[in-house]
């Protein structure tokens, strides 16, 4: 079974192949967590997307099926 937190690992070890330092977070290591600067140039802004774009092309390839999108809060009901 392919989970998104394989799905988010793969991503962040094609980014590092890249030179590109990106890290998981959340519960399940299921989040890709991105830690620019603020005073972050327009190329180098550009060249990180690039790179994450092509980390995320890569580790998807690999996949035969990506996992579906699950909305946690699905079930929750708000009393208003």
């Amino acid at each position: 079974m392919i989970l998104n937190r394989d799905i988010a690992s793969d991503i962040t070890r094609a980014a590092f192949r890249r030179n590109l330092i990106i890290e998981t977070s959340g519960a399940d290591d299921q989040i890709i967590k991105l830690l620019c600067p603020l005073t972050i140039s327009d190329e180098n802004l550009t060249k990180g997307i690039e790179i994450i774009e092509q980390s995320v092309k890569e580790a998807c390839n690999k996949m035969e099926k990506i996992p579906e999108e699950s909305d946690y809060f699905d079930d929750v009901v708000l009393d208003l």
